[in-house]
């Protein structure tokens, strides 16, 4: 899996948080895809610096699914009023291979991501590394025309 060109400006020194299996085995992938990651000591997820922006992966609170997203921007419009711009957004969804746009609530605040899903049980270096990939790929297309 070739991720190198998502971290050219951006590699830097890993931080272990250094938890449970799962965690582990997750700070092994990220390793292996030559991700650039951090985590915070008593942090519930990784923070992987890519070129495009910032990426996170997380566990949910009981190991069963592990998601590795991106925030793009805060949804301020209404929806009814936004209706093609979502439209859009659906539509950028089947260009994407495994990734989905999607809006998340933070703090009463919808926000337009970029999410992958997938289950940390056997996980492996090539399905984490074409999830992260999409979600990068998908992030881009946000991006201002000369970015990065």
């Amino acid at each position: 899996m070739e991720l190198d060109k998502y971290f050219e400006k951006s590699r830097e020194a890993v931080s272990s948080g250094g938890f449970g299996e799962a965690e582990e085995r997750i700070e092994a992938v990220l390793t292996e895809v030559g991700a650039p990651w951090s985590r915070e000591p008593e942090g519930d997820c990784w923070e992987v610096t890519s070129d495009h922006g910032n990426v996170l992966v997380g566990l949910t609170s009981d190991d069963s699914v592990l998601s590795i997203w991106a925030l793009i921007h805060p949804f301020t419009g209404k929806p009814k009023k936004e209706a093609d711009y979502l439209y859009e957004l659906m539509c950028l969804n089947q260009q994407t291979r495994g990734s989905c746009y999607a809006i998340t609530d933070i703090n009463g605040q919808p926000w337009v991501m970029v999410v992958a899903r997938m289950s940390p049980s056997g996980l492996n270096a090539e399905a984490f590394g074409i999830a992260l990939a999409d979600v990068i790929e998908s992030l881009k297309a946000f991006e201002s025309p000369g970015a990065a």
